[in-house]
């Protein structure tokens, strides 16, 4: 007997807005009312801040605990303490209260939580969250979690801390949607995977797979009965090839069921998941085991005397026939409309039984290599393997694009060496919304394209920057220096992280206070690792090179504007744009700050030299210039009218007049024709 449906019950949608706040229900509460002076007695009898909170929970009721942790997160926060204990509980507490209007609070709480030190006192919190994110993690990352928890290694908090911040899937939201759904996920996964309590969770297997993937594409559930008319046409293959006679049919059938109990199972599969194909988990509870578990594959209902068991010929011989070769072609033609997996396992099955028993003297022992458990086991693994890590809703869900972005060093008068980032949206969010725009059903007035930078100093976010480009038409403009968000932030000798985001939503009206969570339609986020900041040690220095084209729409870098290249590739019907700053230039006698600047563009093909500007075979073309301080900047355009298609390296050399001092800076780029 099966059931089937197409997804297991609904989970929270994360793509929907949400009330700011929600009400506790009345089963929240104890009969003990809820004020001060009761929340004050029943946290300090606990003694500790986190316990107290437990307390609450027990005595008045989750909302109570959260308010409570609240509290003590922003006195703590000022203070500079820290408990990732409150953390942990804080963002399960709330997902268990349907509280999304304090997602944004447990988001910051976890976050704190994990900023402080590793403490024997929090040893077992610590412990616990590991193993509940432990199926969303790589094996070799979560041993090396174990050794660091081992040694009591405050970077495990910061490794943890940072693995939420890495999989933050909407970037711009002050609530971390992923660290959401996770707790979502195990929520749900108690409150509905109920046949055991084995896992982490407290429920059944189902949890393990369900918090890394989500629901299933397709469900089914069922019970493998005894299939007796599958078992008498094997036997009776047997008969009309005269490895038996009629009367042992039914002491043979009897001899072979012994071996296999009925076992209830639910079967999973993920359509959308991998580009290698469906991806399928059989659970069951086999019908002599008290456990519910994961199995390896169908053989697991069979018991191991099944695969011992000869029931015809003499063991050791090729003529041999166990009780699993019978069994395992029962259970594949049972569970053969399940998916195509388990029915082509079956005709192979099917075509080597006919192979051994028709056509091979009754050889039983190429149906041996065939049915082992072993290898059916392998080759469910396989399937298995095609599964991502771990995958989000909205990985599901959403359409990712790439993002195109560069990284500039400069010097600052006041903060020293910086890092400056551009990005601007890829050419291929027009096939997104040309896409979407085909959809029935579907009216989309514009869009809104929100983008922006997350930056990160040793795990903690230090800025977030956010644009919003909002289009009055059916389609984002992509082109060149359309639409382009930078930022700039102070480099120093901290590891600095950077997370890029881009997201797009539909307009389905024409007030942008319309576009709501549920119209996110295209998420794409990317880490990128700071560059080693500039080192100014008071010597001549000048910044990264900025290039740019005059094809493309001008923008403002720094004390420039220019149509800044996406790219290092630049079509030679265009001028090559130059920018870049000049630092620590000395005085002269009348306190001018000259300098001289030569620059050329190199063939690496050729090995050639070609000029600007110029058609003569002179190898650099300079000139002089002076500033009234120690700093200054250059933007001048290049002339590649006479420049051939193919790679080329760009140098520029400063020289300063007073004390001869160069420096030399090149970039490589492609000039190629449209």
């Amino acid at each position: 007997m099966e059931t089937e449906q197409d997804t297991l019950p609904a989970p929270p949608d994360l793509l929907q807005n949400v009330p700011d706040t929600v009400a506790a229900s009345p089963d929240d509460l104890a009969d003990e009312p809820f004020t001060d002076e009761a929340v004050r007695r029943i946290t300090e009898a606990a003694g500790d801040p986190f316990l107290g909170g437990l307390a609450l929970r027990d005595s008045l009721g989750i909302i109570a605990a959260l308010d409570f942790w609240e509290s003590v997160f922003r006195e703590w926060k000022e203070a500079g303490r820290h408990d990732p204990r409150i953390g942990f509980r804080f963002v399960e507490y709330a997902v268990e209260a349907g509280d999304p209007g304090r997602y944004a609070a447990a988001t910051e709480i976890h976050s704190w939580g994990l900023r402080g030190s590793f403490e024997e006192l929090y040893r077992e919190e610590i412990r616990l969250e590991m193993l509940m994110m432990e199926p969303l993690m790589d094996r070799r990352d979560f041993r090396e979690w174990n050794r660091l928890y081992e040694n009591r290694d405050s970077r495990l908090l910061r490794e943890m801390n940072d693995f939420w911040s890495r999989n933050n899937m909407v970037p711009s939201s002050d609530r971390n949607e992923r660290l959401i759904e996770h707790w979502q996920r195990i929520h749900f996964s108690r409150e509905h995977f109920t046949n055991d309590t084995n896992t982490v969770y407290g429920a059944d297997d189902r949890a393990l797979i369900y918090v890394r993937l989500g629901a299933p594409d397709r469900q089914r559930s069922g019970t493998l009965s005894y299939n007796t008319a599958e078992l008498r046409n094997r036997l009776y293959d047997l008969v009309e090839a005269g490895v038996i006679n009629v009367g042992q049919v039914y002491i043979l059938q009897m001899n072979i069921m012994q071996n296999y109990s009925p076992g209830s199972y639910d079967f999973w599969r993920y359509d959308r998941i991998s580009d290698q194909g469906p991806v399928i988990y059989l659970f069951g509870r086999p019908g002599r085991e008290g456990r519910y578990r994961l199995l390896d594959s169908v053989e697991d209902f069979i018991s191991g005397s099944g695969y011992r068991s000869v029931v015809i010929g003499r063991r050791g011989t090729p003529s041999a026939f166990r009780a699993g070769y019978f069994l395992q072609m029962m259970l594949y033609n049972e569970v053969s409309t399940l998916d195509n997996y388990f029915g082509m396992r079956f005709m192979e099955y099917e075509r080597r039984w006919n192979q051994a028993i028709f056509h091979s003297g009754a050889n039983a022992r190429m149906l041996g290599d065939l049915l082992s458990p072993k290898l059916a086991a392998h080759d469910m693994q396989l399937v298995r393997a095609r599964a991502p890590q771990s995958q989000s809703l909205f990985e599901r869900n959403l359409v990712s694009y790439p993002l195109m972005h560069r990284q500039f060093r400069f010097i600052d008068e006041e903060a020293g060496p910086v890092t400056y980032v551009l990005m601007h949206p890829s050419p291929q969010l027009h096939q997104l919304t040309d896409m979407l725009d085909q959809q029935p059903g579907i009216h989309v007035a514009g869009y809104v394209l929100r983008q922006g930078f997350l930056v990160y100093a040793d795990g903690e976010r230090t800025k977030r920057y956010i644009d919003e480009h909002v289009s009055e038409i059916r389609e984002i403009d992509t082109a060149p220096g359309a639409f382009y968000t930078s930022t700039q932030f102070p480099a120093d000798e901290r590891e600095t992280r950077i997370q890029l985001f881009s997201e797009l939503y539909l307009r389905p009206g024409s007030v942008v206070a319309d576009v709501l969570g549920r119209s996110l339609v295209g998420v794409s986020r990317e880490w990128v690792t700071s560059e080693e900041p500039l080192r100014n040690d008071g010597q001549l220095l000048i910044s990264d090179l900025v290039l740019g084209s005059t094809g493309n729409q001008p923008i403002g870098i720094r004390s420039g504007r220019m149509g800044l290249l996406s790219g290092y590739e630049i079509n030679p019907d265009d001028d090559l744009q130059v920018y870049f700053e000049v630092y620590n230039l000395q005085p002269g006698q009348n306190g001018e700050h000259r300098y001289s600047i030569a620059y050329r563009l190199k063939s690496e093909g050729r090995r050639r030299l070609l000029l600007f500007r110029s058609r003569s075979p002179e190898v650099s073309l300079s000139w002089e210039a002076s500033a009234p301080e120690s700093r200054d900047f250059q933007f001048f355009e290049v002339d590649l009218s006479h420049a051939q298609n193919g790679n080329y390296t760009l140098e520029i050399t400063v020289t300063d007049s007073e004390t001869d001092e160069t420096y030399l800076r090149s970039v490589d780029l492609t000039l190629k024709s449209r």
